[in-house]
């Protein structure tokens, strides 16, 4: 039976109205998804610039290929709350990435200008020293990296870390800071005789030094500085030339006792003597003596 003008009409309008109600809801479905999405977008972004963006401190080797999403706390009473997450095995070596988060400032004093260490004690009581990597900072805290080395990793039980930040102030005396003590679990692997011989970890010597290079750099732009407003008065230059020989004097000193202030807490007399006297000072005496 054919269907009437009115009838076609009719069915007509009710497609076009369903087509409509269709869209309506396709849209609706399609602005909502992209209302959403800014979100995650944003929690990326905020990801990646934590991570990538935020300037590099020059003392600390960079690597690009350790990434760990999940941070460890250092408050501001320098308690550290451990990633619980974190598993690591007998006979590991330099597999295991962690990441810190601390304040910039303590006391006034920005650690930036410090040395970082990660200091731990091995379930067998052995000391071990680790320059941080990665450090990146803003204007409040600073972001660093640890790569466990094998000496952490070579017996199973509980390994006791601080963090420590080392340097001199502003007038140039010894400082030290440390946080309190956290702990971590070194769980035992599969194994056959061979054992993994703890071995001493120097290396937070090299950042160390790396920090003294630049402060014979400030050292010899303020003798630049002195020289350079010291009028052509043979008085006034005489005067500038003793300033930049005491100020020679007193950073060979400050380089001396800072190195040796700071092994105390690493060493015995006779270790400390040892260390010292292994420790090639000749390129930063050379740099000092170049001074005028």
């Amino acid at each position: 039976m054919a269907k009437s003008l009115k009838d076609s009409m009719k069915e007509l309008e009710e497609m076009n109205n369903a087509k409509i109600m269709s869209d309506d809801i396709t849209a609706y479905s399609l602005e909502a998804a992209s209302f959403s999405s800014p979100v995650v977008d944003n929690e990326t972004t905020v990801s990646t610039y934590t991570s990538t963006t935020l300037p590099y401190s020059e003392k600390y080797l960079i690597y690009n290929e350790y990434v760990d999403e999940k941070i460890s706390t250092i408050d501001e009473n320098k308690n550290i709350e451990l990633d619980e997450s974190q598993v690591n095995l007998t006979q590991e070596e330099n597999s295991q990435y962690v990441r810190f988060k601390m304040f910039r400032r303590y006391d006034g004093v920005d650690q930036l200008n410090m040395t970082l260490l990660m200091h731990a004690v091995t379930p067998d009581k052995n000391d071990v020293y680790i320059s941080p990597v990665n450090v990146q900072y803003d204007d409040n805290y600073l972001y660093f990296g640890v790569i466990l080395p094998k000496s952490v990793c070579a017996v199973k039980g509980t390994v006791q870390f601080e963090i420590q930040a080392v340097g001199v102030n502003e007038k140039g005396d010894a400082y030290t800071l440390k946080t309190r003590k956290a702990e971590f679990n070194v769980e035992e692997s599969l194994s056959g005789n061979g054992t993994v011989e703890p071995g001493e970890d120097t290396g937070w010597i090299t950042t160390f030094l790396q920090q003294v290079t630049e402060k014979v750099g400030e050292a010899q732009t303020a003798a630049n500085e002195a020289k350079a407003s010291a009028n052509s008065a043979e008085s006034s230059a005489t005067t500038a030339q003793k300033t930049v020989n005491t100020a020679k004097t007193e950073l060979t000193n400050t380089v001396n006792s800072t190195i040796k202030t700071a092994l105390t807490n690493y060493y015995n007399k006779k270790e400390i003597d040892d260390q010292f006297a292994n420790i090639d000072l000749s390129d930063v005496y050379d740099k000092i003596n170049s001074i005028d």
